[in-house]
C-alpha cells in the first residue's frame, strides 16, 4: 500500500483564488454597469448618467443610482423600457 498525504496552505490558496477571480468579477460588474447605462430610458439622460460603480474597501462592488426618478422609470413609467428593467440586467 502507498499513501500520499497532501497538505495545502489555506491562506495561500485563498490569496491565489482572489488573484485569479478578481479580474473575472471586475469584468462582469463592469459589463453590468455599462448595460444599466444602456437600458436606462433616456429623455434628458439624467437617469442614465446617474449610474455609479463603486468598489468598496472590502472588495465588494456597489452599483448605485441616486437620481430621484430612477425608481419610477424602473416601475415602468417610460415607454422606452419595461418595468423592472434594472432587475433584468444579469449580474
Amino acid at each position: 500500500m502507498i499513501r500520499i498525504q497532501i497538505e495545502f496552505d489555506q491562506k495561500e490558496l485563498a490569496r491565489e483564488f482572489e488573484r485569479k477571480i478578481n479580474p473575472f468579477i471586475e469584468k462582469k460588474v463592469s459589463a453590468a454597469y455599462l448595460e444599466l447605462i444602456d437600458v436606462t430610458p433616456k429623455d434628458t439622460g439624467e437617469a442614465a448618467s446617474g449610474w455609479q460603480l463603486i468598489k468598496n474597501d472590502n472588495g465588494k462592488y456597489t452599483l448605485l443610482n441616486t437620481v430621484s426618478h430612477i425608481k419610477f422609470l424602473n416601475a415602468g413609467t417610460s415607454k422606452q423600457a419595461p418595468a423592472n428593467f434594472i432587475e433584468q440586467v444579469p449580474l
